[in-house]
């Protein structure tokens, strides 16, 4: 393959923000406070732009009640709703951003694979009207109305395998009016798809679990700009640049440890490293690719 430029892009370290223990995905409003799934203490939390804790969603902590999680792998806003993954109770916790208390649980009806059911879910985004979640264990993600909270589409569902219309143990994602971006633990690799026809685009890896450049080991999340993607290539700790459309391979920011969760915020690159405790963040990362 053709060496990278080295200079072409420079994915600059700014500071990283001490968080507690095992993030895994992490949210940044516009005044730069985080919300934080943590999930060796299954805590979702509010912390400010120093990593002091606001606010504890689950203020009842670990189980399955109204106010409790176990172990939450994703989270994320929009302008109504926070939304946090539970993953070992198998269901989204939906809380008013603004008072912050529960509104209500979305599936949470056992672990499954029906309509209504999940199976280990990890990461959610949301736009505009629908909410989109990473159903691992099914090897699905599930499109619901934040209208109705109906389900209203499915990617995958197609048993665990590397066909286009496949998933082997999907964990990360990302949405944008363009593109779904969604990552493969088990399968190393990350299908792209169109936002509104769902067809699958590309698939980014996809070479079996390796180190080399067009390779991942076990890439848990992901984030786009306009013209290029961010890829948490994990047990690589590092972070992989593609140019989008092309989807070359740009740049790679090594020694990042156990990165998950990605979002971007106010020029800034924000980054859940589990091995490391901390959300690592990246500055002019619009200068970077523009």
């Amino acid at each position: 393959p053709e060496e990278l430029d080295e200079q072409q892009l420079v994915l600059e370290a700014e500071r990283e923000v001490r968080v507690g223990s095992g993030p895994q995905d992490v949210c940044v409003r516009e005044d730069g406070k985080m919300v934080v799934a943590e999930w060796k203490q299954s805590l979702v939390r509010l912390l400010s732009t120093d990593g002091e804790e606001e606010h504890k969603f689950n203020v009842d902590g670990r189980g399955n009640g109204r106010l409790q999680l176990n172990e939450p792998y994703g989270v994320c806003e929009d302008e109504k709703y926070t939304y946090a993954s539970d993953c070992r109770n198998h269901r989204i916790v939906v809380y008013d951003k603004r008072t912050k208390e529960w509104v209500r649980f979305l599936c949470g009806n056992g672990r499954g694979s029906g309509e209504n059911q999940l199976n280990y879910p990890m990461q959610v985004r949301v736009l505009g009207k629908f909410l989109y979640v990473v159903d691992k264990d099914n090897h699905r993600v599930q499109i619901f109305s934040t209208e109705d909270w109906q389900l209203k589409h499915t990617l995958g569902g197609n048993g665990c395998g590397s066909r286009k219309d496949q998933f082997n143990e999907p964990w990360g994602l990302h949405v944008d009016e363009r593109n779904i971006f969604v990552t493969e633990f088990g399968g190393h690799c990350v299908k792209v798809f169109d936002t509104v026809t769902r067809k699958w685009v590309a698939t980014l890896g996809g070479n079996g679990k390796g180190s080399g450049d067009n390779q991942f080991s076990s890439p848990l999340g992901v984030f786009a700009t306009s013209s290029h993607a961010f890829v948490s290539d994990y047990y690589n700790n590092r972070i992989q640049v593609f140019e989008r459309n092309s989807w070359r391979l740009v740049q790679s920011v090594k020694d990042v440890w156990g990165p998950i969760g990605m979002c971007l915020r106010n020029d800034r690159l924000y980054v859940a490293c589990y091995d490391s405790s901390s959300i690592s963040v990246f500055k002019d990362v619009y200068d970077l690719v523009r």
